[in-house]
């Protein structure tokens, strides 16, 4: 019986079992061959010296000792997985979840971890991310949407020095409108999916604002697209690039639109 023969007969059941096995035995050639081929592929993570010897095993993982800045380091120094001692298939299984949006409770519960370990792996994940998008940063190019958000100021975790009556989730702000008890979010993205979001004040944002944020960030050749906010023209003007303006979010002239700034801001 050839190899297709054979998992053409397997049940539903037996084909899960068979690819937790190899998924396994993966694993731990990888963990095994990951020593024999780090020499070769990998950089001294403090200060990037190529050149460096084995310098002995702690807990049955190889450590280094670099010939440049003479410190010691293994293969999960300054990663994700430093100072973990949870399996990789975890931390893929993980991330796969992370991305679904499941909630850091759910994620516990189905990995069978602890809610403070979810918890950190969690930020371990965005802090790595983030390193990687100031590393790269890569322009905002072509056509950019520009558009804010809004959402309610939290003091959540703090203890004291609170300005406020503390008061429980989903109580509305005292104030109607655009006001200081909500966080400004501006958000900017391209037609390439490349993004900018990040919080830039309390109320509506002003010239120095969107400025503070966008500067250095868009490349001159591009156009950004709004809505009827001042405060862009003003940025657009004092930088010397093309804008377009919208009436409203549901407004859509050709390729001058804002839906797809309008779809992060719902993602988030």
């Amino acid at each position: 019986m050839g190899l297709r023969e054979f998992v053409s007969s397997l049940s539903s059941e037996q084909i899960v079992t068979l690819k937790k096995l190899l998924i396994a035995r993966d694993n731990e050639h990888l963990s095994a061959d990951a020593d024999e081929y780090a020499v070769n592929n990998y950089a001294c993570p403090h200060c990037g010296h190529r050149k460096f010897c084995k310098n002995g095993r702690v807990r049955g993982s190889q450590r280094f000792k670099c010939h440049g800045c003479s410190k010691t380091f293994g293969l999960k120094t300054n990663t994700l997985f430093h100072a973990t001692r949870k399996p990789l298939q975890l931390w893929s299984q993980y991330i796969d979840l992370l991305f679904e949006q499941k909630s850091i409770r759910e994620i516990a519960q189905e990995l069978e971890i602890a809610i403070t370990t979810a918890f950190f792996w969690r930020h371990k994940i965005l802090a790595a991310l983030r390193a990687i998008v100031r590393h790269k940063k890569p322009l905002l190019e072509g056509v950019v949407e520009a558009d804010e958000t809004y959402t309610l100021l939290s003091f959540k975790g703090q203890k004291s020095g609170i300005p406020r009556l503390s008061k429980k989730r989903g109580t509305p702000a005292t104030q109607r409108g655009i006001s200081k008890e909500q966080v400004c979010i501006l958000a900017a993205t391209d037609r390439r999916k490349n993004s900018r979001m990040k919080a830039v004040c309390l109320g509506r944002p002003k010239t120095e604002h969107i400025t503070l944020h966008l500067e250095g960030m868009m490349s001159q050749a591009s156009c950004l697209v709004t809505d009827k906010h001042r405060s862009y023209e003003g940025f657009c003007k004092k930088k010397g690039i093309p804008h377009e303006h919208v009436s409203s979010s549901r407004e859509v002239k050709g390729s001058v639109h804002i839906q797809n700034v309008n779809s992060l801001h719902s993602h988030l």
